[in-house]
């Protein structure tokens, strides 16, 4: 999958939402804060977990934080997770390490968002590739993935 199929994916929703053409890498947070001239706290990362039993699960949480497994494990009321391997995420997600926005995904896939986010106009995330990130309100990532609201972040 890739930016057409994302596009494709918010505009048969009515997401008013947009896909940045950076033209240049963008697979790190430091990365898109520096291409999109922001703060690492307006950046998502939509990192990719698998449950105990082998289903993906989505954590979303900003740039400049990471997410506690232990929390994201009862989020979801789960004996626990491990991160997602790179082929694992394209299997579930349908996009590539570093490209992977927080919806329009190949599968629906459970999601939790950190509440921190919540608090957001709107926010940036993966945009389909490397080279493009997704500009949209945190409030359509929660309908669309219809996601569970918790604090995932913080110490282990």
């Amino acid at each position: 999958m890739d930016e057409e199929d994302l596009q494709r994916f918010l505009d048969a929703r009515g997401i008013d939402a947009e896909i940045i053409h950076l033209g240049r890498k963008t697979k790190t947070v430091e990365q898109a804060a520096v291409a999109l001239q922001t703060s690492k706290d307006k950046i998502i990362k939509t990192v990719t977990f698998i449950d105990g039993s082998g289903e993906a699960v989505l954590a979303i949480v900003t740039g400049d934080d990471t997410v506690n497994p232990k929390k994201l494990a009862e989020a979801i009321d789960t004996i626990g997770v491990r991160m997602a391997t790179p082929i694992e995420v394209e299997q579930h997600c349908g996009y590539s390490v570093g490209g992977v926005p927080p919806v329009g995904h190949k599968m629906k896939i459970k999601t939790v968002i950190d509440t921190k986010i919540m608090r957001k106009k709107f926010v940036y995330g993966g945009g389909g590739s490397d080279t493009s990130l997704l500009k949209i309100r945190p409030w359509d990532i929660k309908r669309l993935q219809d996601a569970i609201v918790k604090s995932i972040t913080g110490h282990f």
